[in-house]
């Protein structure tokens, strides 16, 4: 039985200055190695070799179905050990769980002291011990160079028990370093590519997914049709594979901040949020020319790499349009609530339209403020509602001194359909000639071809800008952290399984369902046949698509009443179809 932890450590450590001699990294007292995780548990009698045994052999399976997970986080999950327990195991390795102050990243140091006065890799920001460990994911191993900071991987001798369990981490030609998010769908690693000596960021399924019939399949066909593109500011897909019945695929690893971080630190200008807007834009309307939509756009996707470019990530739900739906009937809701588009709320099928709708709530929040919103609601039912139901909130509210030609764009791009722009490129040569109005005059629009970093076009400008907005001080950081728990708190509230969603979707569309029966129902009383048939068809159409092939007893019910009617309208205005209404309502009420 073995008793390592299988996830090795990283350390972070200064680089030497020129002609200095290297400092030597901080050591357990003796020379013998620290105790490690699993022998740890069982030294504080906090686990039976029983447990633990049970734990690895969990760790094992979901290894090999592409889900890394650490030991502490299978522990906690399990309900064998609470957080607070893990940071004390950790520490008793002479490892501390340190985050940082202004974007949150959180990282397991061995030999910490706040004397070496480490910044964090992603932003610079500082870094501090976690006092209270809520939460047992962190990014649990780094690598490479950053800045001014080296991180490097410090491997002991393991036995062979532990190094079977190790190797569990590597999946075909790629070592798994660290875990970077875990969404409602799949999982994004920090891997090394172990053939070409480079980072990337690796994607697999969550395991609740995987049981999915066809989620591999999608998942694969999704990948591959991002895979295609190739844009500045688009994160590049390097390989979709499968290894060991694992899908997986590999995308650029971009090292910076997200815009949601970025704004916790620093409220952005109008420039400096269309400077970033802007080409995010102009990698939408190209990911559009190409039949590819991406339905997960909110500022925690936008990344910022240290030149001041933004990347559009995380492509793992995006799809490839390949024809039009009137309804969107075969899938569930997918994507991040507050950037919604109304439209697919109720039920259509995903679009371009769409995509633009979520990036103007973007640019409306990265203008307003983090969390100010065009619709919140803190119960997911009555937040899905009122995206439906009500006009957005102007941003004028929130920004009555926001220049009237941006607040028209950021308006037109989060109106209802039928005012929203017709296509991305319309709101592109908008926020192009705004932004020619406030600064140096722009070139056209970025040539198709292989990814680049050299700053140009809306891309290059305000870089340093951007930079400097994310260098700020200690009272900075200080503000940033106590808004980042604020909108964490208003965030967990948005944590709605796909299950969750799916069901309250499902109580929507019956709740339309039947507000359109009591509509056709009062037209068929006052002689209105026409509207009244035009009720039930719409009614009929949308509770059949929105129910799919198990409508429970409450969706047959609203069919069987719905198609009663509507045999009854018909047969009143001389229609023909009355016997096939009449036959399925009968079907459906003896179910």
């Amino acid at each position: 039985m073995s008793t390592q932890d299988p996830a090795p450590t990283a350390s972070l450590e200064r680089p030497p200055a020129s002609g200095d001699p290297a400092p030597s990294p901080p050591a357990p007292a003796g020379d013998a190695p620290p105790p490690s995780f699993g022998q740890v548990l069982l030294d504080m009698g906090l686990l039976t070799a029983r447990q633990l045994d049970r734990a690895l052999e969990v760790q094992r399976e979901r290894s090999r179905r592409g889900d890394f997970a650490r030991l502490g986080h299978i522990l906690v999950e399990q309900g064998f050990l609470t957080p607070e327990q893990v940071q004390e195991v950790l520490e008793a390795q002479a490892i501390r769980v340190v985050e940082c102050e202004a974007c949150g990243a959180r990282y397991n140091v061995r030999g910490w002291s706040p004397q070496r006065g480490l910044p964090c890799t992603k932003c610079r920001g500082e870094l501090r011990p976690v006092q209270h460990l809520a939460d047992v994911t962190v990014q649990d191993q780094l690598e490479g160079q950053s800045g001014s900071t080296t991180v490097r991987l410090r491997e002991r001798d393991v036995d062979s028990n532990t190094a079977r369990i190790r190797s569990l981490r590597i999946l075909g030609k790629y070592q798994i370093l660290g875990e970077i998010a875990r969404g409602g769908m799949g999982i994004i690693y920090k891997a090394r590519q172990l053939d070409l000596e480079r980072t990337v960021a690796l994607k697999t399924l969550r395991q609740e997914e995987l049981a999915k019939p066809g989620a591999a399949e999608r998942f694969r066909g999704e990948a591959q049709a991002v895979a295609g593109l190739r844009h500045p500011n688009i994160v590049a897909v390097h390989e979709v594979g499968t290894h060991d019945g694992i899908e997986y695929f590999t995308m650029q690893f971009i090292e910076g901040l997200a815009l949601d971080r970025i704004a916790l630190r620093e409220r952005l200008t109008p420039v400096r949020a269309v400077e970033v807007v802007l080409p995010i834009a102009e990698a939408l309307e190209y990911a559009h020319r190409h039949s590819v939509v991406h339905r997960d756009l909110k500022p925690a996707n936008i990344i910022i790499d240290p030149d001041g470019v933004p990347f559009l990530v995380d492509w793992g739900i995006a799809k490839r349009i390949t024809q039009r739906l009137d309804r969107d009937d075969e899938e569930d809701l997918l994507g991040s609530i507050p950037y919604m588009a109304p439209e697919y709320v109720e039920g259509a099928a995903y679009d371009e339209r769409c995509d633009l709708y979520s990036l103007g709530v973007v640019l409306y929040e990265v203008l307003a403020g983090p969390g100010c919103l065009p619709y919140y609601d803190d119960d997911t039912r009555r937040f899905l509602e009122r995206i439906m139901k009500e006009p957005p909130r102007p941003i004028t509210e929130r920004l009555p001194d926001l220049d009237p030609e941006l607040a028209r764009i950021v308006g037109r791009m989060i109106a209802p359909r039928a005012a929203r722009y017709a296509a991305t490129g319309e709101a592109v040569a908008d926020l192009r000639r705004w932004l020619a109005a406030h600064v140096a005059p722009l070139p056209g629009p970025p040539v198709e071809g292989p990814p680049s970093r050299e700053p140009g076009g809306a891309r290059g400008v305000g870089a340093a800008a951007l930079i400097a907005a994310v260098g700020v001080g200690a009272a900075g950081f200080a503000a940033a952290a106590w808004m980042s728990l604020q909108l964490e708190a208003m965030r967990a509230t948005l944590e709605t399984s796909q299950d969750e969603l799916s069901e309250v979707r499902r109580e929507l569309r019956l709740t339309r369902g039947h507000d359109l029966l009591a509509q056709a129902r009062a037209a068929a009383a006052a002689d209105d046949l026409p509207r009244a048939l035009e009720r039930c068809d719409e009614a009929i159409r949308s509770s059949e698509g929105a129910l799919g092939a198990d409508p429970g007893a409450r969706g047959r019910q609203l069919l069987a009443d719905l198609l009663a009617l509507r045999a009854d309208v018909r047969f009143r205005m001389g229609l023909p179809g009355v016997e096939d209404d009449r036959r399925r309502a009968d079907e459906l009420a003896r179910q």
